[in-house]
């Protein structure tokens, strides 16, 4: 199963241009961005929302990297996602390579909260969150 994953994995890079992963119980992350855009990979940790929301915000933030934007650590926006829902970057560590850093996506709470400096539990969880990668479970 191995093969044919990484088979898969392969035929999408080589298509698209990067690749998104589900690691259950933990997080989102995409793979690929940097070499196939020149833009930092994502993740979105802990998997606080559902796969197919994270797969939709990955493939917006594609999109508008695509479209030549560079989106940045720190930088508050409101017009990513649907409905003005606000969205932040961190840069974080690579989990899976020490050499790189990828933006985490901090995505606001229920009542479009992101006040890092005050956070609610909600935008607290995805700042503080240290993942622990395992991608046998993916």
């Amino acid at each position: 199963m191995g093969i044919a994953r990484n088979a898969w994995e392969q035929s999408n890079l080589d298509t698209y241009g990067w690749i998104s992963h589900h690691v259950i119980g933990v997080g989102y992350h995409t793979h690929g961005l940097m070499e196939g855009f020149g833009h930092h990979d994502f993740e979105i940790v802990p998997a606080l929302i559902p796969a197919q929301m994270a797969n939709s915000i990955f493939n917006t933030l594609v999109e508008k990297i695509k479209d030549g934007e560079v989106l940045k650590q720190g930088v508050e926006y409101t017009d990513l996602l649907d409905d003005g829902v606000k969205i932040m970057f961190y840069l974080k560590p690579d989990m899976h390579r020490e050499d790189k850093e990828v933006l985490r996506v901090i995505i606001s709470d229920i009542h479009n909260n992101l006040n890092i400096d005050n956070p609610s539990d909600f935008v607290a969880k995805q700042i503080n969150c240290k993942p622990q990668w395992d991608e046998e479970i993916i």
